[in-house]
């Protein structure tokens, strides 16, 4: 089955208890990340994970989180360092998907990644570039910043420090606005916080960036009519 779709947590768990035990306690992806990667099912897990999966199916993105789950603090940051500076010099806004589950699950790992982070921080405002001794991959200077802009915002959203997200995000598209993701992450952020008046602006200005797309404009329509601004909302949908 997983040479059919790689990307189903499902046949994974059922790798997983055929390999280790039928009867362990794992039925939904959910439960499967709530395994502690330090007990004997986290460790047997995290070995098929390095010994039979990650070679024979090195590109398939939910490995790549059970990986992260699954390692020891010591071997995540080097697996994170991997992932984030592939993906944000590869402009994948969908990077932060992919560990979210981190934060979930496995939050005494957030300090490790804020850790990096700082890293990342300190020299771009030093130097304006990432440290050449953990991001080696060619920088161009626009690309990484938004994408490490886009991260830190959708960082500090699941923590809830709001106030940072914004900040951030506010970076990013200062570097790229004409970014429908950015102001779609903005709009979220802003709707987290309950600032709708505002929230509701960052996903008009979403939609004129694509005129065409019907689901931004039923969506930017709902939410003028949400607080209240009927006229805005007649004119979207026009």
């Amino acid at each position: 089955a997983l040479d059919i779709n790689s990307e189903n947590a499902s046949y994974f768990i059922f790798f997983f208890k055929l390999k280790i035990d039928k009867d362990l306690p794992i039925n939904t992806y959910e439960e499967l990340l709530k395994v502690n990667p330090e007990s004997e099912n986290g460790k047997k897990i995290y070995e098929l994970i390095k010994t039979e999966l990650k070679p024979k199916y090195p590109k398939s993105r939910i490995l790549n989180q059970f990986e992260l789950a699954f390692s020891s603090k010591d071997e995540f940051k080097g697996l994170f360092l991997e992932f984030f500076n592939k993906n944000i010099s590869g402009t994948m806004p969908s990077f932060f998907k992919a560990i979210k589950c981190i934060y979930l699950f496995q939050k005494e790992k957030i300090q490790i990644i804020e850790e990096i982070i700082k890293v990342y921080m300190d020299s771009l405002n030093s130097a304006n570039k990432f440290p050449e001794d953990l991001f080696k991959a060619p920088q161009n200077g626009i690309t990484e910043k938004v994408w490490f802009y886009y991260f830190l915002s959708q960082h500090y959203q699941i923590l809830s420090k709001l106030e940072d997200a914004l900040t951030y995000i506010n970076k990013a598209i200062e570097v790229l606005p004409s970014s429908i993701e950015l102001f779609m992450a903005k709009f979220k952020i802003l709707k987290h916080g309950m600032h709708l008046d505002e929230a509701v602006k960052a996903l008009d200005k979403a939609k004129t960036l694509d005129l065409g797309d019907r689901y931004l404009n039923a969506k930017t329509a709902k939410m003028w009519l949400r607080i209240g601004n009927v006229e805005k909302a007649e004119k979207t949908e026009e």
